[in-house]
């Protein structure tokens, strides 16, 4: 399928947006460079009907394998994200937004099957501290929060299981 095995697609998955980038690792000393980026905005979504929904993730399920088509990916990045179902959140509507409108179980299990029969590997990573971390390395004005985050989400999942890999060093010698 000609997939190259240094590339990767991470996802930061939010109930209001999905932040989508690419990044392709130099073999020989693990640097990476981002080679594709984009935002997916849900917010108009939510108060559709329960079928639009579905269709729509499906829809953007579809382009995110189309974009790993494109680009030759191997392996397919998200959060591994667990919710419970007795803990709440602040207020009332975040609970609703978080546990009831966003389907991150729904939006897994299609990927999964795509990714399955597109011969792509789906790696959930853990997500504690991505958008700081994402934030800290690449925040800019060309690369916002939801971007940041799933770049740092990709860079986790190149090397999943080799220690001292996941979190980075963030020391700054320059004093503000």
């Amino acid at each position: 399928k000609n997939l190259f095995k240094n590339r990767v697609l991470g996802i930061d998955l939010n109930p209001n947006y999905f932040g989508i980038s690419i990044i392709e690792f130099n073999n020989r000393n693990d640097k990476y460079h981002i080679i594709h980026k984009e935002v997916i905005d849900l917010n108009k979504l939510q108060e559709k009907s329960k079928n639009k929904i579905h269709h729509e993730l499906y829809e953007i399920n579809h382009h995110i394998l189309k974009l790993c088509k494109q680009w030759h990916v191997s392996k397919l990045a998200i959060e591994d994200l667990k919710f419970k179902q007795y803990k709440k959140f602040w207020n009332k509507d975040l609970n609703k937004l978080c546990k009831n409108k966003f389907r991150y179980l729904f939006i897994k299990s299609h990927l999964n099957t795509l990714c399955n029969v597109h011969g792509v590997e789906l790696i959930e990573v853990n997500a504690a501290y991505s958008s700081i971390i994402g934030n800290f390395k690449h925040g800019s004005e060309s690369c916002p929060d939801m971007i940041a985050a799933s770049i740092e989400i990709a860079r986790r999942s190149y090397k999943k299981f080799e220690k001292g890999w996941i979190y980075p060093k963030i020391v700054n010698n320059q004093r503000i």
